[in-house]
């Protein structure tokens, strides 16, 4: 293998007093920890770390998707964002190059509405609201008790007022 074939038996010293000494007399078994299996294994492990540290963040964030042509919507969100809790949402703008790599990832571009994403759970409209609603600080947060109404009921409620937003401010 690769490592095995490296040579690492001596060093020179800085000093060039002729001195040398064997560095795998200082391991047990006289076998460098760089030719055995388990630094192959974590040197894999450490080339990767990136790869797989971003992995898990994303499996923590949540995107929520807006319409930042909308000045209802933005206003709605300068409202919201000091209101929710430890940064728990990323705000993306639809038209951002962001908004449409994950508006084409997850094949969203037909739909006309805010879009909550949460481990790769996708939630629009009424839905999307009610897990803003979750994420909310106190007294804010109470606001979710308006999930116990049908999702029928929430989403005409949110079709209304989605028809008027270009009206509404």
């Amino acid at each position: 293998s690769f490592f095995n074939s490296l040579s690492f038996s001596t060093i020179q010293p800085s000093s060039n007093d002729g001195r040398s000494f064997c560095i795998s007399s200082l391991f047990s078994g006289g076998i460098p920890p760089w030719q055995g299996t388990h630094f192959f294994l974590f040197s894999i492990l450490i080339n990767y770390y990136h790869v797989i540290f971003a992995k898990i963040i994303q499996l923590f964030m949540n995107y929520l998707i807006y319409d930042d042509q909308c000045n209802f919507c933005l206003t709605v969100l300068k409202k919201v964002k000091p209101k929710v809790k430890n940064d728990q949402i990323i705000y993306i703008a639809r038209s951002s190059d962001e908004g449409k790599k994950i508006i084409y990832k997850y094949k969203l571009s037909n739909i006309n509405s805010i879009i909550y994403i949460q481990n790769d759970n996708i939630l629009i409209k009424s839905k999307a609201i009610i897990k803003i609603f979750a994420s909310m600080k106190f007294p804010y947060y109470l606001l979710f008790v308006f999930n116990i109404l049908p999702n029928k009921i929430l989403d005409l409620v949110y079709d209304f007022i989605a028809k008027r937003r270009h009206k509404i401010l």
